[in-house]
């Protein structure tokens, strides 16, 4: 469990205040992304302007989730136009309010770079990447408890 500890200073003492970190806390809000329908050359502009190697694909009349473009994808594929044809649907996403550890393990378990933070509803809200967790680690923000 990885745990974000709070002093919350009161009148000239403290109170500690433990909770566990969430992906909340730690997410990218409001994300780049691409549109379903749309077509592969906007999607590799996109990567390229902003430097990044893949987006969460929305659909452009809701904003809903329907999966995620990696630069990998549209390579595996380079004869494929259609963004909807490209995406992957069963990629790994994520609410906001789980403990980033359980993000952590999702990134080992599916060997992904990229995660959707989405609502129960499917509404894209964040997108998370090992470096958001590492920079958790490095911050200090937290100890971690061996117990799992």
């Amino acid at each position: 469990m990885i745990l974000l500890i709070e002093e919350i200073g009161l009148g000239g003492s403290s109170i500690t205040k433990k909770r566990s970190l969430e992906v909340a806390d730690v997410m990218t809000k409001d994300p780049i992304t691409a549109e379903a329908p749309g077509n592969r050359t906007d999607v590799l502009r996109k990567l390229a302007q902003n430097n990044i190697t893949g987006v969460p694909v929305v659909r452009a009349k809701d904003g809903k989730y329907l999966g995620f473009i990696s630069r990998q994808h549209i390579f595996a594929s380079p004869d494929v136009e259609q963004v909807a044809l490209l995406i992957r649907k069963d990629y790994p996403r994520i609410t906001a309010s789980k403990p980033i550890s359980e993000a952590a393990k999702l990134f080992v378990k599916h060997k992904v770079h990229h995660m959707a933070v989405v609502t129960s509803e499917g509404k894209l809200v964040g997108i998370l990447t090992p470096t958001d967790l590492l920079s958790v680690v490095e911050s200090r923000k937290f100890r971690i408890s061996v117990e799992d």
